[in-house]
Parts: structure tokens; sequence; C-alpha cells
């Protein structure tokens, strides 16, 4: 009689460990999303007050994604040898650096190379944050807990932008990310305390994924990794050209650091509810078919940038498309993490470098085709860029074996 109830009562205390974990490691994932976003807002002042052309104003925003594109793979192997916890510890602490850096920084170059740094910091928590995640989470709602990292992301990116409007406009460009490091400081003890002595709730890598580190090649062989990728390519490519392109228009047209803050803490409002409801839907809505339609959606939308630069348009156009972002990039990611019993942590260091590519050369293709083409035909090669991976996902698709979203279950 005995042995039963104390099996119980160890259950339930994994239970609440695992819980815990879940709690700190969505810490981390946002406490990371502050000092990223946090610069939007600021870009206008920012290139006032150091003399930044377009090239050098874009490279601030495609900082962060470089250092994921060069630690993503890196650190995915890492994770799959040595486990998450001390991945998303070291992660957590790069933010709190970084963040204190970022603050510091005196001139372009110590804020750029402190931005590619905060990139390596983000690599790491959003590879080895949803293994450690869906590895502490229960078996009926590990699909649901890997979604709800996004939208524990979009929370972040909405106090980001926010903060950093608010927080700059009275007190300076330095002071929003001092606000992060306090932030990041704060989640990492909570992880630390969460994590101490244990194995992270019921283990560290999703059922059916490998103890050793998974090729890239192999893991492309997967039609469901491919999709992953590609949605993910097209949703960091258009969200972030727009992004960068639409705080540069607001500024010209006259819209103050806190109102651009607003606009963009909106738009992440938008984001969080759509992660949500693809959360709350789960494997309804978590498929190929739907990213992509939403994808081509995505894509389609830019051609409202390209007809109007009025304020009014651009804002309502900024939150609007961060629907389609939500659902892109929230299904992606169990996508990516349920491919046919593969590495959870390669597979998504793939999504990650993915993300890198598109968040690099948006802002910087979009930096260099400002000027001498202008902002319309900026757009227009981005659509023209956004339609092709599209068209290419669906032929890429049609042709592959279908898998379902638990690991290694065909459908």
């Amino acid at each position: 009689m005995t042995e039963p109830l104390a099996d119980d009562r160890q259950d339930r205390a994994s239970a609440r460990r695992g819980l815990f974990v879940v709690v700190s490691a969505y810490a981390i994932v946002f406490a990371a999303e502050l000092p990223y976003q946090a610069v939007l807002p600021l870009l206008p002042t920012l290139a006032h007050s150091l003399v930044l052309s377009k090239i050098e104003t874009s490279a601030l925003v495609a900082a962060p994604p470089a250092g994921v594109l060069a630690a993503s793979l890196p650190i995915a192997r890492v994770a799959e040898r040595c486990g998450t916890r001390p991945v998303v510890l070291a992660a957590g602490l790069g933010v709190v650096v970084t963040s204190l850096a970022q603050a510091a920084a005196r001139g372009f170059w110590e804020l750029l190379a402190a931005r590619i740094v905060l990139g390596f910091a983000h690599a790491g928590v959003w590879i080895a944050a949803p293994v450690l995640i869906a590895g502490a989470a229960s078996d009926a709602r590990r699909v649901s807990a890997i979604a709800a990292n996004m939208s524990v992301g979009a929370l972040g990116a909405i106090v980001g932008p926010a903060m950093g409007g608010f927080v700059g406009e009275r007190y300076g460009v330095r002071a929003p990310f001092a606000v992060a490091a306090v932030v990041g400081l704060a989640a990492l003890a909570d992880f630390v305390f969460a994590v101490r002595g244990g194995t992270g709730g019921r283990g560290e890598s999703l059922p059916g994924s490998a103890p050793r580190a998974t090729s890239a090649f192999r893991l492309l062989a997967v039609p469901r990794v491919r999709a992953a990728v590609a949605l993910t390519l097209l949703a960091a490519l258009v969200g972030n050209v727009i992004s960068f392109l639409v705080a540069l228009r607001l500024g010209s047209n006259g819209v103050s650091p806190s109102t651009i803050g607003v606009v963009f803490a909106s738009a992440s409002a938008v984001l969080l509810l759509g992660s949500v409801g693809v959360v709350i839907l789960g494997s309804k809505v978590v498929g190929v078919g739907v990213g992509i339609a939403t994808a081509a959606i995505l894509a389609g939308s830019m051609i409202v940038v390209i007809v109007s630069h009025a304020t009014g348009p651009v804002i309502a156009f900024t939150i609007a498309k961060s629907l389609f972002v939500a659902i892109v990039y929230t299904i992606a990611y169990p996508i990516a993490a349920g491919s046919g019993g593969l590495g959870a942590a390669g597979a998504l260091g793939l999504v990650s470098v993915a993300w890198g590519v598109g968040a690099i050369c948006g802002p910087l293709a979009a930096g260099a085709l400002l000027g001498p083409f202008g902002e319309r035909a900026t757009y227009g090669v981005f659509l023209v860029v956004a339609l092709a991976i599209v068209g290419a996902t669906i032929v890429d698709w049609l042709g592959g074996p279908r898998f379902g979203v638990a690991l290694g279950e065909e459908s």
C-alpha cells in the first residue's frame, strides 16, 4: 500500500519539477528577446547620433542573426552530445553579458560586435530551450509545449520594442539594454534554481532523438525538415525586411521613437495571439499544408506597402502581417522537432540557420537596394523572392513522403 503511494508522490514531485523547468526555460527565452527587439525603435536615433549609413543601420538589425547563423550548427552538436541544460545556462549568461556590452558601447563597431555575440546566445536559447522544454513536458503536451516557446518569444517581442522606445526616449539609448540585462539576470537565476541537481524533468531530448549528433545532410533528407527550414527562411526574410523598412519609413514620416515602439509592440501582440492560437489548436493546424498557405498570404501581403507609404497603411500592415508570421514560425518548430525521429536539436539547429540566413540577408539586401532603387522596388524584389520560396516548397512537399507531428509517426 505504501509503495503505490510513494510512487504517486514521486510522480507528482517529478511533474512539479518538470513544470518548474519549463517555466524557467520560458523565462530565458523571454529575456533573450528583450535586447534583440529593443533596438528597433532606437534605429532612427542611433542612425542620427552615430552618423550611420543605411547599410550600417541595417547591419545593427542583421548582427544578431549573423551570430545565430554562425553558431547554430555547432551549438546543436554540443546540445546533442552534452545535454541542453549547460547550453541554456551558457546562453542565458550570454544574454546578460551582451546586454551590458550594448549598454556600454560607445560607437558603431562596439555595438555591432555586442549584437553579433548576442546572436550566439540567441542561437543557444532557441535550439536548446525547446528540446529541454519538450523533455520536461508530458507526452500529451509535448507538441503544444514546443509551440508555446514561440508564444513566449512573441511576448518578449512585445515588451522589447515598447520598453526600448519608452525607456530610450526618456533615459537615453543605453538604458533599455541595462534593463534587459537586469531581466536576463533574474531569468538566469530562476533557471539555475529550477534545474539544480536534476536532469531537467523527464529527460533532455525528445523521444526518438539520437544521443549522437546527426549530420545536417541526413536531416535535410527528411521532407518535413526541409519544409520547416523553407518556411522559417521565408518568415525571417519577410519579417525582418518589413521591420527594418517600416522603422525607417515611420522615422522619415516624423513618427517618434516611443510611437514606433508601440507600433512594433502592437505587432508583437498580434504575433503572440496568433502563436497562442496555434498552441491551442495543436495538431489540428500544425502541418506543412497550413504553413505553406499562410506563407503565401504573408508574401503577397507586401503589395500593401508597395502601393502606399502613408503612415496609417504602413502601421496597419505592420500589425496585421504579424498574424501570418506567427502561424508560420509556430508551426515550423514542432514540424522540425517532430521529423521522423531524428535528433531534435539538430533539426532545430537547421531551423535556426534558416532564420539567421533570412534575418541577415533581408535587412542587408534591403539596405543595399534602398538607396539606388527606392523603397517600392526593394519591397518588390522581396515579394518575388518570397513567392519563389513558396513555389519551391510546394513542389518539394508534393513530391515527398509525409510524416505525422509525433516523432517517427507516419500518416
